[in-house]
């Protein structure tokens, strides 16, 4: 725990879901952004959701959690729980951040050729937590990743085409 005392944001997945939910609390206290990434429902979700800043989950498991087929309907239920911002993942729809009533939509990025989306939504939580790092807005930090993500699908499996920030800038027009 004592490196998260030189770092400016976490990212934490479900793998080890009782220490990620412990990491992101001690981060959390240390006024910390924690990014939580979890695609399945376990014991310990509820808890884990809790404890990150920006938490990013698929569509699907969305559905899977809150038992809404309506993903309005179940963000509503997640932030009834106390889960103040959902940021949803949405695959070649892109992705939407609900932050109380507000909705905060990104539409995936084309780029050619599209090999495989292996590992894309990995890229889209490290670089969404390299860019809350970098201090970025939530708009231009999901503009970001998702340009990240996309850039990624170009070659075969999960590290085949990790972009350079060269790239994702160029995609973005920056």
């Amino acid at each position: 725990l004592a490196a998260l005392t030189d770092c400016r944001a976490l990212l934490v997945d479900h793998h080890h879901l009782r220490a990620a939910t412990e990491a992101a609390r001690y981060a959390r206290g240390l006024g910390l952004p924690v990014v939580g990434d979890i695609e399945r429902l376990q014991p310990g979700a509820d808890d884990f959701l809790a404890a990150v800043t920006h938490p990013i989950i698929p569509r699907g498991f969305v559905r899977e959690l809150t038992g809404e087929q309506n993903l309005r309907a179940g963000v509503r239920r997640l932030q009834d729980r106390g889960v103040e911002l959902v940021i949803v993942t949405q695959g070649e729809e892109g992705v939407t951040a609900f932050v109380g009533a507000e909705e905060l939509h990104q539409p995936a990025f084309a780029v050619t050729p599209v090999v495989d989306t292996t590992g894309a939504g990995d890229v889209f939580h490290g670089a969404f937590t390299y860019g809350l790092a970098l201090g970025y807005e939530l708009a231009e930090n999901l503009r970001f990743a998702g340009a990240a993500a996309a850039l990624s699908c170009r070659a075969l499996g999960g590290r085949g085409a990790l972009p350079t920030m060269a790239e994702v800038q160029a995609l973005l027009g920056a």
